[in-house]
């Protein structure tokens, strides 16, 4: 798998993510509160999301590879 399909597939569970931690945080928020309405507006599935949101995506995914390179170049003297 190269690294660009990599950070995809994890970018879209960081958001996905990110969907069921807001909406199980959401209801703490005033009613009328501005990220619940940013909130809302990117609760899409990560296809549909604006390349802006993506990116915020993509960087959260590289730098959790990162930390799984590190590790196991620390414990295990495996390179990737």
């Amino acid at each position: 798998m190269s690294e660009k399909i990599l950070v995809e597939a994890i970018a879209e569970k960081v958001h996905d993510q990110w969907i069921d931690f807001t909406k199980k945080a959401i209801p703490e928020l005033k009613q009328n509160s501005t990220e619940r309405t940013t909130w809302r507006k990117n609760w899409l599935p990560y296809v549909d999301l604006p390349e802006k949101q993506k990116a915020k995506d993509r960087a959260y995914a590289q730098k959790i590879i990162k930390e799984v390179k590190d590790y196991l170049k620390a414990y295990y003297q495996v390179e990737i």
